[in-house]
């Protein structure tokens, strides 16, 4: 088994919300306008589009050469209640020197806002390719600490898994959210 430790931006790296101009600045007026509490701002940061990526290092725990790694995620949230479900898209490769393992996943994601914390538990099944064609799946958490409107701070972690090969990985890094 593999141990991931992801640098720079974490498994779920820096995240954008695509949107136009237009409404990057009704979002802004509506944020000035309006004292949001911690749990408005978890659910307003995990509605809608969500993008992220997630460049990374493979650091083996027993022995082998470290590996880099590198991640995309595409989800749209939707308020339910006090949570926010969000399906969506993950794809994953890890770049060693051989063989190389790619993976996607379709995922789905569950945030529970508790204050300025938004902890939130993910699973994924896909495919993956690790030299033949193999079955994929992805299962862990994480939480995000929201400071403020514009920048939050967390961690996740996951496990990833090729069905039938000796490919497991846990990962766990750090995240930062920064909206633009």
């Amino acid at each position: 088994m593999w141990f991931v430790l992801l640098a720079c931006l974490g498994p779920s790296g820096a995240q954008a919300q695509p949107r136009g101009e237009d409404e990057r600045e009704e979002k802004t007026e509506e944020w000035a306008e309006q004292e949001l509490t911690g749990p408005e701002i978890v659910t307003a940061h995990n509605k809608g589009w969500r993008f992220s990526l997630s460049p990374g290092l493979l650091i083996p725990v027993r022995g082998g050469p470290v590996t880099f790694a590198f991640g995309a995620d595409l989800r749209y949230g939707f308020e339910l209640g006090p949570v926010v479900l969000a399906p969506g898209l993950r794809i994953g490769a890890r770049l060693s020197a051989k063989p190389h393992v790619y993976m996607s996943y379709a995922t789905l994601r569950l945030t529970l806002p508790l204050g300025s914390v938004g902890p939130y538990v993910l699973a994924g099944i896909g495919g993956g390719w690790i030299g033949e064609p193999a079955f994929a799946y992805l299962a862990g958490g994480g939480f995000m600490v929201h400071v403020g409107t514009r920048f939050g701070v967390g961690a996740e972690a996951t496990l990833q898994s090729l069905i039938y090969t000796a490919h497991k990985v846990v990962a766990v890094g750090p995240q930062f959210l920064i909206e633009f």
